[in-house]
C-alpha cells in the first residue's frame, strides 16, 4: 500500500519569488497529456509524415524510432564503417573495466548528460544542488559541449564544468582528437535518418574549428575518463557516457532495452561490472529500467539531456539525481526507490527564452543544428513519459501520483 504524507509546503518548495527554476503547480504538459500521441495533443509546430511519425523525431528531423528493432551489435551501429556511425576501438572497453573501487562515497549526486552547452541549464542545475538540504557531488558524463560554437560560451562551458567530476562523451573524445574518421563520434544506430548523421558530422566539424583556439581546454577534456563508480548508499554505481561497453554505445537507448536479447545482455553487465544502477546519457532520451537479478534489483537510469527538452509538449531538460533521501525541493518527473536509495529523473527549469535566443545566434535558420535540433528546442522530441518507463517496474511518476512521499511503502 502506498502511504500518502501530507506535503509541508515549507520543506518542499523554495520561495517563488527567488526561485526561477521552481516546476510550476503543473509541469507544462502533465503525465496523462505526455501519454497522447502527438496527433492528440495537438502541438503546434508538429506534422506528420507519410509514415504517421512526427517528421523531427527523437534525434532529429526524420529519425522517428524504428517499425522492428531486432537488435544486434551490427544493427545498433557498433561495426558501420561511415562517420558518425563507426565506433572506434578507442571508444570500447568490458563492463569488467567498472569492478574498480568507487571515486567517492556521497549521500548524493547528480549525473549531468547531454548538456549541449546550454549555459542556461547549467546554471539552474547549480541552482537545484544549492537548493538540497545535505551535500550533492556534481558528475556530468560527457557531451557538455554542442551547440556552443561561439567562443565565450564554449569557454565559459568547459571551464566551468571541469571544476566538477567530468567524464568525456564522443563529443569531448573527438575534441581532443586529430582524427576526423569517426566523425561526430555518436555511433548512430541503423534507425536514424542519414541525412541527421550528416548533419551532426557538420555540428562537429564546426566545434571543432571553435575549439582549435583553446589547446589546453582540448587536451583536459582528452585526458577525462569514459567511466567511473560512485557509492551512494553502499550501493555502487557505474557512471557511464554511452553503455556498459562503448563511450558512444547505444545499448541502454529506449530502443534497445524494449529487446529481450539486450535485457539478458544488461542482467549480465551487473553481475560482470558489480554495480546495482548503471547512469547513462548519449542517446539524447531519457529511459528508467528496473532488472531483478539472482542479489536483488538493479537499475539502468538514462537521464536522455539536461540541455534539451525530452518529452513532446515541454520545456525542461532532464538530470539524474541519486540520494539517500527523496528530492525535497523540486519536484520529480519520476523515481524508485532501490534499497534506500532514490534514483530520480528531475526537471531542469532553465530560461527557455534566453537559451532559444542563444542557440539561434550560433545556429541560424538553415544551419545543421537548426535543421537537426531547433523544432525540439520549442517542442520537445516526439517522445513521452510513457515510453520512457515503458517496461519498468513500480516506478513511480510524482505528477500522477502527488508528491515523493508517495515512495513510502508499509
Amino acid at each position: 500500500m502506498i502511504v500518502r504524507k501530507q506535503q509541508d509546503a515549507s520543506h518542499r518548495k523554495l520561495d517563488d519569488k527567488k526561485d526561477p527554476y521552481k516546476a510550476p503547480d503543473k509541469n507544462p504538459m502533465d503525465f496523462e497529456d505526455l501519454t497522447k500521441t502527438p496527433a492528440q495533443s495537438g502541438i503546434a509546430g508538429v506534422t506528420k509524415g507519410d509514415s504517421g511519425s512526427v517528421v523531427w523525431g527523437a534525434f532529429g528531423p526524420g529519425s522517428a524510432s524504428p517499425k522492428d528493432p531486432q537488435l544486434t551489435l551490427e544493427r545498433l551501429g557498433r561495426h558501420a564503417s561511415a562517420p558518425g556511425r563507426n565506433c572506434p576501438i578507442h571508444y570500447q572497453y568490458a563492463p569488467e573495466a567498472l569492478v574498480k573501487p568507487a571515486e567517492f562515497e556521497t549521500d548524493s549526486v547528480y549525473v549531468i548528460g547531454g548538456l549541449y552547452g546550454n549555459q542556461f541549464a547549467l546554471h539552474t542545475i547549480f541552482r537545484l544542488r544549492d537548493g538540497e538540504k545535505n551535500d550533492v557531488r556534481l558528475v556530468f558524463n560527457g557531451d557538455f559541449n554542442w551547440f556552443d560554437i561561439d567562443a565565450a560560451g564554449f569557454e565559459h562551458t568547459n571551464k566551468t564544468v571541469l571544476q566538477h567530476i567530468a567524464l568525456r562523451g564522443n563529443v569531448e573524445t573527438e575534441l581532443a582528437s586529430l582524427n576526423e574518421e569517426a566523425g561526430c563520434g555518436c555511433v548512430y544506430p541503423y534507425w536514424v535518418d542519414e541525412q541527421e548523421v550528416q548533419r551532426s558530422n557538420s555540428i562537429m566539424q564546426r566545434l571543432r574549428e571553435t575549439a582549435r583556439a583553446f589547446p589546453r581546454l582540448r587536451q583536459r577534456l582528452g585526458s577525462l575518463p569514459m567511466h567511473m563508480v560512485v557509492s551512494v548508499g553502499g550501493l555502487r554505481i557505474g557512471v557511464v557516457h554511452g553503455d556498459a561497453e562503448s563511450l558512444a554505445g547505444w545499448g541502454f537507448s529506449h530502443v534497445a532495452l524494449t529487446q529481450a536479447v539486450q535485457q539478458r545482455r544488461v542482467r549480465n553487465f551487473f553481475n560482470q561490472a558489480r554495480v546495482r544502477i548503471f547512469a547513462s546519457s548519449h542517446t539524447c532520451l531519457p529511459v528508467a529500467r528496473n532488472f531483478e537479478l539472482a542479489d536483488g534489483q538493479c537499475v539502468v537510469i538514462n537521464n536522455g539531456a539536461a540541455g534539451m527538452p525530452n518529452f513532446l509538449g515541454t520545456r525542461f531538460g532532464l538530470i539524474t539525481r541519486i540520494s539517500v533521501r527523496p528530492a525535497a525541493h523540486i519536484r520529480s518527473i519520476y523515481g524508485y526507490r532501490l534499497d534506500g536509495v532514490y534514483v530520480e529523473a528531475l526537471p531542469v527549469y532553465y530560461d527557455h527564452a534566453a537559451w532559444q535566443r542563444a542557440f539561434l545566434s550560433n545556429w541560424p535558420p538553415g544551419s545543421p543544428a537548426y535543421e537537426s535540433y531547433f523544432q525540439r528546442v520549442n517542442h520537445g522530441p516526439d517522445y513521452t513519459v510513457a515510453r520512457a518507463l515503458r517496461g519498468a517496474s513500480k516506478w513511480r511518476n510524482f505528477d500522477e501520483m502527488g508528491t515523493a512521499e508517495d515512495y513510502l511503502r508499509d
